[in-house]
């Protein structure tokens, strides 16, 4: 863990690409990835040129930053060290895999804690409270994701399937189409806005979207039966035997095989 040996009232805090600017200071082995910040202290303590590494990772793609020690309220909890981060997000991982979601939501809470602009923290932390059923507070968690990084497809997916459980399927239908714009290789959320469209009675819309889904995973057999009972709906059941048995061939087990036998009879 990170250490503090000395206090002291005022410091600049430089980055990597600054030390050039300060003779005593070694240069970095990587100005590209601003991970290191040395900090420059003042007399405190008799204690000149005193240096302290700190591994933040939420400001590895920042270029600049200079903050005033004395307008930090808790500077010890900005200090935690990455291989602190690395440590404790490994065991809320390992507490989602065992299905212990209190557990894994509480390790993500210490990264916010101590780091309040980690995305990746705020949106592991909304899968584990989907598993608590706590989906205003896993939305809230998406929701400052889209703040600090608007681009992460995989949030507006997760919050469209939180909306979606909170019965409010347009919002969702929103958030879904925004996480194909940005991500359009992820086959299951084309699957869930197709889902969307099915319940919307959109049989076109929904048949365009699971066959997507089709071919970003040609084992999906759940967009297979979806679009089979569309195409059955539609009296198609050349076309709904044929998803429902391909279905059942990825599937053996699944519910298919009772709709597929109800198709071959009509057929």
């Amino acid at each position: 863990d990170l250490q503090i040996a000395a206090m002291f009232n005022k410091s600049e805090i430089f980055p990597i690409a600054a030390i050039d600017e300060c003779a005593t200071f070694a240069p970095a082995a990587d100005a590209n990835e601003v991970n290191n910040f040395y900090f420059p202290m003042s007399r405190a303590n008799n204690v000149t040129n005193f240096k302290i590494l700190c591994h933040f990772q939420f400001l590895r793609k920042q270029s600049l930053i200079c903050l005033w020690a004395g307008h930090v309220k808790d500077f010890s909890r900005m200090c935690m060290a990455t291989p602190e981060i690395d440590k404790i997000s490994k065991q809320g991982i390992d507490a989602l895999s065992k299905g212990n979601y209190e557990l894994a939501c509480s390790c993500w809470s210490k990264i916010i804690q101590a780091d309040s602009i980690n995305a990746d923290a705020y949106n592991w932390r909304g899968i584990e409270l989907i598993g608590m059923n706590d989906l205003d507070g896993a939305i809230n968690d998406w929701n400052e994701v889209i703040r600090l990084k608007p681009d992460t497809a995989e949030a507006y997916a997760n919050r469209g399937n939180a909306l979606q459980r909170k019965g409010e399927l347009d919002q969702a239908m929103i958030d879904w189409s925004k996480a194909i714009e940005l991500d359009p290789k992820n086959a299951g959320v084309y699957y869930n806005r197709g889902v969307g469209f099915q319940e919307k009675q959109n049989w076109d819309k929904a048949i365009s979207d699971y066959s997507v889904a089709i071919q970003l995973n040609a084992n999906y057999f759940q967009a297979y039966n979806n679009r089979g009972r569309i195409y059955g709906h539609q009296g198609e059941w050349n076309k709904a035997f044929d998803d429902f048995a391909e279905a059942i061939r990825i599937n053996p087990r699944s519910e298919e095989r009772r709709v597929g036998k109800e198709c071959r009879s009509r057929w």
